[in-house]
C-alpha cells in the first residue's frame, strides 16, 4: 500500500508540476538569460546599453526565481494530497509513505521513470 500512496503521490506532483506551469516559466528565464547574453556580446550597444539591459535582465530572472520557487512548492504541496488523504483514511501512515518517498534508491528510481517518461513523451 505504501507503493501505491507514493506511487500516487509522484503522479499529484508531476500534475502539480504541470498545471502550475514550472516548465514554461524556467523557459522564459533561460530566453532571458541568453538575451541578456547577446546584449553584452552585441559590439553595436555601448557601455550604457550593455548595463541597462544586464540590470533589466537581473530583476526579470530575480521575478523568475520567485515564480519558479513559487510554483514548484505549489506541485510539492499537490503531493502531499493522497499522502494525506491515505493517512485520514486509516490506509498507510504518512510517516511511512514520505520515508519511502525519501530512500535513495526510489528517488533514483522515480527519477529514471519520469525521466524516461519525458523523453517517450517528447519524441512524439
Amino acid at each position: 500500500m505504501v507503493f501505491l500512496v507514493a506511487s500516487l503521490a509522484v503522479a499529484a506532483f508531476l500534475l502539480g508540476f504541470h498545471l502550475a506551469g514550472v516548465l514554461p516559466a524556467a523557459s522564459r528565464a533561460i530566453a532571458t538569460a541568453r538575451s541578456a547574453t547577446g546584449a553584452m556580446r552585441n559590439p553595436a550597444l555601448d557601455d550604457l546599453a550593455r548595463e541597462k539591459a544586464a540590470q533589466k535582465a537581473g530583476l526579470s530572472l530575480l521575478g523568475s526565481f520567485a515564480s519558479i520557487a513559487l510554483r514548484s512548492a505549489a506541485a510539492l504541496a499537490v503531493s502531499f494530497v493522497p499522502i494525506l488523504l491515505a493517512d485520514a483514511m486509516g490506509l498507510v501512515d504518512a510517516g511511512a509513505t514520505t520515508a519511502f518517498l525519501l530512500r535513495w534508491d526510489v528517488i533514483l528510481g522515480a527519477s529514471a521513470v519520469m525521466i524516461a517518461a519525458w523523453l517517450v513523451v517528447r519524441r512524439r
